[in-house]
């Protein structure tokens, strides 16, 4: 900044009476201490160069490599750091907060429904057999996007599994290890110490976890299904149903599942999806 020249025109301001004296002084006050400022600023910065040169002119040749090396191992250490917390997912550590990670969930609910639908989705006819309006909610376990031109894929283009109960909090949640392999079924694995709620309950993970194959009601819904992630806390209404779909020379027929307490090939709930709400 020129001062000289913002003083001139402050000074120009006062003598042709636009000014007071008292603002004149004010504001040549404020440029000479900005002036102040800067000047002791860059002594100050010239001052810090100058020890540091000599400072790195006094440390021989091995104290400068082994100088240059700990800095390196500094900036390693920070960038390992960054990568292993951004290895970690983001909703999972949000998973960890939530307050529902130590709750008991409650069970699906359902209620006998009855009635049908003619629809079209993905190219695909298909009749819908409403069986039971449902409402899941609970922990999201695992998930899988079905990519393939399949008519099932077409219909029903993710698998979410969800767990409910004490399955579903951080304690227990964390013995536990989910996963879809693309196969339509929900697997899992104890990883840790669960022995004790199996003991009382040999069942307990069967009957407190549920492969869901969701059909979409709307593309609104669509877009809600491609959201869901592991380890999100969320509520799926709908209802369950039998599906009866053709797409060029393909047939398919679901069959839902109407028990939390069945296993196998059939143990997979059909749900026809009308809306999805993250607790």
């Amino acid at each position: 900044m020129d001062y000289e020249k913002e003083i001139k025109e402050w000074q120009e301001l006062l003598e042709s009476g636009q000014i007071n004296e008292k603002t004149f002084k004010k504001e040549v006050g404020k440029l000479n201490f900005k002036k102040k400022m800067e000047a002791e600023k860059a002594i100050n910065k010239e001052k810090k160069l100058r020890i540091k040169s000599e400072k790195d002119t006094k440390l021989s040749p091995d104290e400068k490599h082994n100088l240059l090396i700990k800095k390196i191992k500094i900036i390693l250490t920070i960038i390992a750091l960054i990568l292993m917390l951004s290895y970690i997912p983001f909703n999972i550590r949000k998973a960890y907060s939530h307050p529902l990670s130590k709750q008991n969930l409650p069970a699906p609910i359902q209620k006998e429904a009855s009635g049908s639908r003619t629809d079209n989705l993905n190219s695909v006819s298909m009749k819908i057999d409403y069986l039971y309006t449902y409402s899941i909610s609970g922990r999201v376990v695992s998930t899988y996007h079905y990519v393939s031109d399949s008519i099932y894929d077409r219909i029903s283009p993710i698998d979410v599994g969800i767990s409910w109960g004490v399955l579903s909090m951080n304690k227990n949640n964390s013995q536990i290890t989910f996963s879809h392999e693309g196969d339509r079924f929900l697997n899992y694995e104890i990883t840790g110490d669960f022995s004790q709620i199996l003991k009382n309950d040999s069942t307990y993970i069967d009957t407190h976890s549920s492969n869901n194959h969701l059909i979409p009601k709307s593309r609104d819904v669509l877009n809600k299904m491609k959201k869901i992630k592991k380890d999100d806390f969320i509520k799926i209404d709908g209802f369950l149903v039998n599906v009866t779909a053709s797409y060029k020379n393909s047939f398919l027929r679901l069959e839902s599942s109407i028990s939390r307490d069945d296993t196998g090939d059939s143990a997979c709930e059909v749900i026809f999806v009308s809306d999805i709400t993250w607790l």
